[in-house]
């Protein structure tokens, strides 16, 4: 048999047992997870909760939410503050877009 296309030389081929690529394949880099990737996948659990005598399953946010809304629903309830209390800057971005 004669070298050519599909059939290289017998000295230039792979030895039995070698691979072409001496190195092997690249191991792929770690990727970072990023806060904001770390805080979806968490505020996405489900989660079990006691609710009116039944357990009810939401997820983290969902709870989250409802805790602050009821904390709102009592009067004078500073901890359910999730806005900064000084709304000066806040405000004046609105007063800008009207």
């Amino acid at each position: 048999m004669s070298a050519g296309y599909g059939n290289p030389p017998k000295g230039s081929r792979f030895k039995k047992g070698h691979s072409g690529n001496a190195a092997g394949r690249p191991r792929q880099a770690v990727r970072r997870v990023s806060i904001a990737m770390l805080f979806r996948k968490v505020a996405n659990e489900q989660i079990t909760i006691e609710l009116d005598g039944g357990q009810v399953m939401m997820t983290r946010w969902e709870a989250l939410l409802r805790q602050i809304h009821t904390l709102a629903l009592n009067k004078g309830c500073r901890r359910c503050a999730v806005a900064p209390s000084d709304t000066s800057a806040i405000s004046g971005r609105c007063r800008a877009r009207r």
